[in-house]
């Protein structure tokens, strides 16, 4: 373990802070939802207080942004928690033995996670420590920091947590990310091992847990070529003694690496994006209490409501699923009591409850509000996926350790199999039938701009049947005589629990061996060596000076836009919007549009006034970079005001003036393109370009311009850039990668008329005047004289090199 005495007063804030949410949790799950069980309230009060705080702080914000409304929010938890706690005082003691052994397990799995979830980089860290730094600065409602001129509707309940928990000194974004990570799995674990203790023991609760690890329980599988299984239970192919025992060597204690092909090789499950964990957590509890037999008082049903709300800002999916068994289970338990005469006096909560929860879903401000607002969002929609044994709902068979085959349990399977043990249990009927809904949309659902993101339901499916079956197998096992109960543990430790778990168990050790980090990341620090997927825990590197740092913190407002060439790093640092992506269009996955790219590179007036920039944050080597005129433009004091100078890097306020400036817009800049296009041309985008490229040189052009078919790629586009089918028309404009040779255009055209690193535009037709100069070609492939005969096609290629006569002084290479 290595400790930086820098962070350790932070973290004892935080730790103090989620200690009062844990103790305001335990309080309203014993009097308002009367939870008689103390472990089973101490762990339901491990998310119920985070919950309820960040809820209440997620509508305070509106009012009272950043800091200030986290402490207001504060004031409302704790006055709730007050309010519990005189109202049944009776209800709140727990034996000192309980509570101290709770906290030492609790402890200890929190320990365990952390030294885990420190082998992992931040996943889309420009867009959950930027969110979370934005709204720590009083940026409300929560937009991305690439697109601040439109509301992020977007599941922001972990990153409002981590950025307002955190506290003002260190532990900085990453140390926070990482602990804040850990507590919400910790907290799963907990919830899952109580209930299955609650029916059963501490021995089967012990034996099945580790089942939580399972590699089937990663909810994104979607960049994968096959959907981990639930269960992996051995089976021989072939009985030859010596093949089989060193199948078995590999099989039950495999060799672990660092080197992982994707986040599914890490431990434990879903801890790399904790709003699944979240969500599965706060689901569990509102159907653990739904399906308790037990008065539903008025207080129970608004702390339901409000958790169901909090989940619907964490994952709208499992939001909704979870409201719609939610209101299923009390319009049976209604119906039920009517039939004998006795529903009075419960109706109303119990109806109330589920209204009280979709209200707060449809204004909490997350994706299910987007839908009803109607915003600009990518096209679903619903249809038959081409491959659905690709799905493998009911598992499937894979010969992978030689001699041993694995026979493997999806999510269906599982919840048939939970339904037939556990039957007689209402929770976990109600989790084996959640599992159905979410496996016909993950059947169903089509996402073009982000396929591969439909995956989610079969992910939260396979985590529904697997909590099914966790409890119906801890129901079972006590039913069994002493001797048939140890000998069918026995067998599920041997055949299912050991080779589903074998490989996460032996990666947490390898993260349990290399301790707990309780310190800030070094710039450029990889604290794994793991290449292959990039999963390592990292800092950015300081690009960005404290004392800008500090004068934009206290000196700007909010919502101050500023230009600079590192745009993740400036709005992680100080919560300002950094306006790099597509102007008037979502998109989850930052990319640098096209106004944005033009500020950049040349320091345009025009792009930098269309995308609201009033500073520039400028480093001595960007500058260098720049053109000289715009060099100029910057040491200009009545275009740009210095307002911090340091040694490496300046920050400048963009004057009117500059605005005003009537200066040429450089050769290569989109500018020049798209005032160089007629108004009636039309430019054909080649099927074949980048995707970002592609993107970028559309958006450079008005709709009624681009011809052919545009390839969105995988960046989740909340709204899609419309193109014009080519048809019959004859293109006046042509657009290729830049290093593709245009040998099917005439000789006469087949030097582009603009061009940059990514793109060559081509015009055939002679509309537009060359605006660059010809890219230098080291080499060259030039075609002539093409016949066509008998079938053949027939050409003459010549090939120039010119690479010997440009090649000056030497070139290194180093690689590992």
């Amino acid at each position: 373990m290595t400790v930086d005495p820098g962070v350790l007063t932070g973290l004892a804030v935080l730790a103090l802070e989620l200690l009062v949410l844990v103790a305001v949790g335990f309080a309203v799950a014993r009097v308002a939802l009367r939870e008689n069980d103390d472990l089973a309230a101490l762990a339901q009060g491990l998310v119920i207080g985070p919950a309820l705080w960040g809820l209440a702080v997620n509508f305070i914000l509106h009012v009272v942004p950043g800091l200030a409304g986290a402490l207001v929010g504060w004031m409302l938890i704790l006055s709730l928690g007050a309010i519990v706690a005189r109202r049944s005082p009776e209800l709140l003691p727990v034996q000192p033995r309980t509570l101290a052994g709770f906290a030492g397990a609790t402890l200890a799995v929190f320990w365990v996670t952390l030294a885990a979830r420190q082998l992992m980089k931040v996943p889309d860290s420009d867009l959950h420590l930027g969110l979370a730094a934005s709204i720590r600065a009083g940026g409300w409602p929560p937009v991305l920091p690439w697109n601040p001129d439109l509301p992020a509707y977007y599941h922001h309940g972990v990153d409002l947590l981590t950025g307002l928990l955190a506290p003002s000194t260190a532990p900085g974004p990453v140390l926070a990310t990482e602990l804040i990570g850990a507590y919400v799995w910790t907290s799963f674990a907990m919830i899952v091992a109580t209930a299955l203790r609650q029916r059963s023991d501490w021995r089967s609760a012990f034996l099945l847990a580790p089942l939580l690890l399972t590699a089937g329980a990663w909810t994104l599988t979607g960049q994968l070529n096959e959907v981990p299984n639930i269960l992996s239970i051995p089976v021989p192919t072939d009985m030859h003694t010596a093949g089989l025992r060193g199948s078995l060597a590999s099989l039950y204690w495999p060799e672990t690496t660092t080197r992982w092909h994707s986040e599914l090789d890490g431990a434990p499950a879903n801890i790399w994006k904790p709003a699944f964990v979240l969500g599965y957590a706060l689901a569990f509890v509102v159907l653990w209490q739904a399906t308790a037999d037990r008065r539903r008082t008025w207080s129970g049903a608004a702390t339901l409501a409000a958790l169901i709300g909090f989940l619907g800002i964490v994952s709208a999916e499992v939001a909704l699923l979870t409201l719609g068994l939610w209101a299923v289970l009390d319009t049976l338990w209604i119906a039920a009591r009517r039939r004998v005469g006795d529903w009075a006096p419960g109706v109303l909560p119990r109806t109330a409850g589920p209204l009280a929860a979709a209200l707060i879903l449809g204004a909490g401000g997350g994706t299910l509000t987007a839908l009803l607002l109607g915003e600009p969002r990518a096209d679903f929609s619903i249809g038959w996926i081409d491959d659905p044994f690709a799905r493998e709902a009911f598992g499937g068979h894979e010969r992978v350790h030689g001699r041993i085959g694995l026979l493997g349990v999806g999510a269906l399977s599982a919840a048939l199999l939970a339904a037939a043990l556990g039957w007689r249990d209402r929770l976990t009927m109600t989790l084996a039938a959640g599992t159905l809904p979410l496996m016909a949309a993950a059947l169903m659902v089509e996402y073009p701009t982000a396929p591969h993101d439909v995956t989610r339901f079969d992910g939260h499916a396979r985590n529904f049947a697997l909590l099914a079956l966790l409890l119906a197998l801890a129901g079972r096992l006590p039913a069994l005589r002493p001797r048939p109960r140890l000998a069918a543990g026995a067998v599920l430790a041997a055949l299912v629990i050991w080779p589903t778990t074998a490989l996460p168990v032996r990666t947490i050790g390898v993260g349990v061996s290399r301790g707990v980090h309780l310190t800030n990341p070094e710039p450029g620090l990889m604290a794994s060596d793991s290449s292959a997927f990039d999963l390592r825990r990292f800092a950015f590197e300081d690009r960005i000076s404290p004392e800008v740092i500090r004068h934009i913190g206290e000196r700007t407002d909010i919502h101050a836009r500023i230009l600079t060439p590192h745009p993740a790093e400036l709005t992680i640092a100080t919560g300002r919007p950094n306006g790099m992506g597509f102007a008037g269009r979502m998109h989850l996955i930052p990319m640098r549009g096209t106004a944005y790219d033009d500020a950049v590179r040349y320091l345009e007036p025009g792009p930098l006034a269309r995308r609201g920039f009033t500073y520039v944050h400028a480093t001595d080597a960007w500058t260098a970079r720049l053109p000289d005129h715009a060099r100029r433009w910057l040491a200009d004091s009545t275009l740009f005001e210095p307002v911090v100078r340091t040694a490496s890097d300046a920050l400048y306020r963009v004057l009117p003036a500059f605005a005003h400036l009537d200066g040429a817009y450089a050769a290569a800049s989109y500018e020049a393109l798209r005032r160089a296009v007629p108004v009636a041309a039309g430019v054909y985008l080649a099927p074949n370009l980048a995707p970002r490229a592609a993107a970028r040189l559309a958006a450079a052009l008005p709709p009624e311009q681009r011809l052919g078919g545009l390839d969105q790629g995988n960046h989740h586009w909340m709204s899609v850039i419309s193109t014009n089918p080519l048809g019959s028309r004859t293109p006046d404009l042509i657009a290729l990668p830049a290093r593709m040779a245009p040998s099917a255009l005439d000789p006469s055209a087949r030097q582009p008329v603009w061009w940059n690193d990514e793109v060559s535009v081509y015009a055939p037709t002679g509309t537009v005047a060359p605006l660059r100069n010809p890219p230098p070609a080291h080499f060259s492939v030039q075609l002539s004289d093409v016949r066509v005969a008998d079938g053949r096609i027939g050409f003459t290629a010549v090939f120039t090199d010119r690479a010997a006569d440009r090649w000056q002084g030497q070139d290194w290479v180093v690689v590992q």
